[in-house]
């Protein structure tokens, strides 16, 4: 498996990629809020989240083009 971490100082080197990663994890200094996850979706809040889900249900907010939306990204990943 391809994975890319990314955590700690930065060294200013240059990064070479030659393949896509299958996964990213990224790390940063804890800020101190609440968190609420489900599935993909990430909130401070559970009414934050319930919102979001519903929007993303009615496509709305950013999400109009969600049930259509096809990443190419994940196209390419798995040739």
């Amino acid at each position: 498996m391809q994975c890319v971490v990314l955590s700690g100082k930065p060294i200013n080197e240059p990064i070479e990629q030659y393949a896509l990663p299958i996964c990213v994890v990224l790390s940063g200094k804890p800020i101190n809020e609440p968190i609420e996850q489900y599935g993909p979706f990430v909130m401070t809040t559970r009414s934050e989240l319930q919102q979001t889900i519903r929007d993303y249900q009615d496509g709305k907010n950013g999400f109009e083009n969600a049930a259509t939306w096809n990443s190419s990204i994940a196209e390419l990943a798995y040739q």
